[in-house]
């Protein structure tokens, strides 16, 4: 048995329709990517976009972002030399003059709705690691045992 309707849903689809629709029409045979990424996000799941250099997944990340209200979007490229305080924060030197070790969370990943993590497979060992236990958890487990 169906409970009541609630009139907002119907409106929600319909503008994660349009979503859809524009996104579709911006990003030429990208339907299938666009209607993934919808979903993805519906489901508060990750998602894997591969493809090669200059097939605007980027771009597309951005656009999908920006129609959401609220919405915060945060991105990086990784490399080798990447570390993961580029990712999840740089030390909050104010607080370590004070004996305090902390991170400076906001503005990096641990605080963005989406997140686009460029080149995943070419970054460092450590930030792999780091990055990993952050998709496998939403939990950002900094070296001084907090949380982000």
């Amino acid at each position: 048995m169906q409970g009541p309707s609630n009139p907002a849903d119907g409106d929600t689809a319909r503008r994660l329709r349009a979503i859809g629709d524009e996104l579709s029409e911006r990003f030429y045979e990208r339907a299938d990517v666009v209607r993934t990424l919808v979903v993805t996000l519906l489901a508060g799941q990750h998602s894997l976009v591969l493809g090669p250099p200059g097939t605007a997944k980027s771009e597309l990340a951005r656009e999908l972002t920006s129609r959401i209200e609220g919405a915060s979007y945060w991105e990086i490229l990784l490399s080798k030399f990447t570390a993961p305080t580029r990712m999840f924060g740089p030390i909050d030197v104010a607080a370590l003059a004070r004996g305090e070790y902390r991170q400076v969370y906001d503005g990096r990943a641990t605080t963005a709705h989406v997140a686009f993590i460029d080149e995943i497979f070419k970054c460092s060992t450590a930030a792999l690691n780091e990055t990993l236990g952050y998709l496998n958890e939403r939990i950002y487990h900094p070296e001084n045992g907090g949380g982000a």
